[in-house]
């Protein structure tokens, strides 16, 4: 895979000097357009195969955020509320806020939404800034779906639920 990606970078002149024979080159040259085309043409059918309409998706991510916002309140989240923020914002499409109580209980939740994350489909997407490691504000982005885990303090200092106030709460 990676002297593919080498040879399509590289000139002929250029790659003259890694191949010693003119027939080695066309060999190797030959077997990768085919494994490109070849990979291509998968990636193809299988975003033709996966394709949705936009109401099946968004039927589909609003039972998924409700088994995480029920996930989440088995778990211990207290408070926890399900809003629909996907007419106000193009980033996401559900929040669930929950209030935990220490930096073992959150992380608790994340591994539990986490495995039914990967049982159904949704990547957690992580993010490469480096953090310290804050116990008052703690956020799962799988999408579709943001789970916000907050201490008491920061839920009633940053008050997300007035803040996105115009989305539509939504019964889990």
């Amino acid at each position: 895979m990676t002297k593919t990606r080498v040879f399509l970078n590289m000139d002929a002149w250029t790659l003259r000097k890694f191949l010693p024979t003119r027939r080695t080159w066309r060999a190797t040259f030959s077997q990768t357009s085919r494994t490109t085309k070849a990979s291509k043409v998968s990636r193809t059918l299988k975003s033709i195969s996966t394709r949705r309409t936009r109401e099946d998706f968004m039927e589909n991510t609003e039972e998924l955020a409700r088994k995480i916002a029920r996930l989440v309140q088995d778990g211990k989240g207290a408070d926890t509320v399900l809003l629909d923020v996907s007419e106000l914002n193009s980033w996401t499409d559900y929040f669930v806020i929950a209030t935990v109580n220490s930096s073992t209980h959150w992380q608790g939740i994340f591994r539990q939404v986490n495995e039914f994350a990967k049982e159904n489909g949704l990547e957690t997407r992580q993010s490469n800034k480096k953090m310290p490691s804050g116990d008052d504000w703690n956020l799962i982005d799988l999408g579709p779906i943001v789970v916000h885990l907050m201490s008491n303090e920061a839920r009633n200092f940053y008050d997300l639920e007035k803040l996105w106030k115009a989305g539509r709460q939504i019964q889990f």
